[in-house]
């Protein structure tokens, strides 16, 4: 479906003169990717709107989106398994917020904090073997990755101390903690493709 879709795009940006014939393969792969993402934020939306979880949901995604693009991590082999991950990871989030109590939200929320800053901060960025980083970009990612661990942690110890909008700083720090574990299983699959290969922490 993805694929169909993409092509079909990329053949009437190219009809219309918006891209050149030489580069369909690029954009046919942008394609792809966006209307993955698309698909996958819509149905999150919907699914919020039908639970009444909107702004918990928005605040999910945006920790999931900052992590994301600062560290890297886990994709999956195709589009279809990378809709799954990412919806089952949602659908777990909002059990995990239906079912949670109010007074013990502070002290999950900074048991998650550390283990996401641990993991990004060791790990990130972690390349996909179809995406590798040149040295460059692998520098720019670890210190952006950094920058963001220290703005979570000093931006919500003083949010902390009032004990308002928990929930709220659950959700975003539940979104970048699911963005930690991809990070550890995105190592774990590259090691597992090409056990030989060290890579260089910078």
């Amino acid at each position: 479906m993805y694929k169909k879709m993409s092509y079909w795009f990329t053949r009437i940006f190219i009809q219309n003169g918006i891209i050149k014939k030489e580069e369909k393969e690029v954009y046919e792969y942008s394609f792809e990717v966006f209307i993955s993402t698309f698909l996958i934020i819509v149905v999150i939306f919907m699914i919020a709107l039908i639970t009444n979880r909107i702004r918990i949901s928005l605040m999910f995604v945006l920790g999931f989106i900052f992590a994301r693009k600062t560290s890297g991590g886990y994709h999956a082999k195709n589009h279809t398994n990378c809709f799954i991950t990412t919806i089952s990871n949602y659908l777990v989030f909002l059990f995990i917020v239906s079912t949670i109590s109010i007074k013990h939200v502070y002290l999950i929320n900074i048991i998650l904090i550390i283990i996401s800053a641990f993991l990004i901060y060791f790990l990130a960025p972690v390349e996909d073997r179809n995406k590798p980083l040149s040295l460059k970009e692998r520098k720019r990612y670890r210190l952006r990755s950094k920058i963001y661990v220290m703005i979570l942690i000093l931006s919500y110890f003083p949010l902390a101390r009032t004990r308002v909008l928990q929930i709220e700083s659950f959700s975003f720090i539940f979104g970048t903690f699911s963005v930690s574990i991809y990070l550890l299983l995105g190592r774990i699959k590259n090691i597992k493709t090409n056990p030989k290969e060290k890579e260089v922490q910078i």
